[in-house]
C-alpha cells in the first residue's frame, strides 16, 4: 500500500503543480533555474517545439571529445 503511494505521488504533486499555477499560485520558486517548468508558459508558447538548428556545433565523436577533454585536464593540472 504504502509503496503504491510513494508511486502516485510524482503524478499527483504534478497535478497539484499544474492547478495551481492555473490558480495563480507556486508552490515551488518558479524562476529561469527552477528545474520544474511553469506549464501554463509551455501551453501560450510553442517557440520550444520546432527542432532548431545547431549550427556552430562541432559534432565531433565520442573518441574526439575524451582526447579534447584529457587535453584540458592536462592543461589546468589535473591527472591524465
Amino acid at each position: 500500500m504504502i509503496s503504491r503511494v510513494k508511486a502516485a505521488l510524482p503524478t499527483l504533486f504534478l497535478r497539484f503543480n499544474r492547478l495551481s499555477q492555473r490558480c495563480g499560485i507556486s508552490v515551488i520558486p518558479n524562476h529561469f533555474y527552477s528545474e520544474i517548468p511553469d506549464f501554463n508558459e509551455l501551453a501560450r508558447t510553442n517557440m520550444w517545439r520546432p527542432p532548431m538548428s545547431m549550427r556552430g556545433i562541432d559534432h565531433r565523436g565520442a573518441a574526439e571529445q575524451l582526447i579534447m577533454l584529457e587535453g584540458w585536464v592536462r592543461a589546468v593540472g589535473g591527472t591524465g
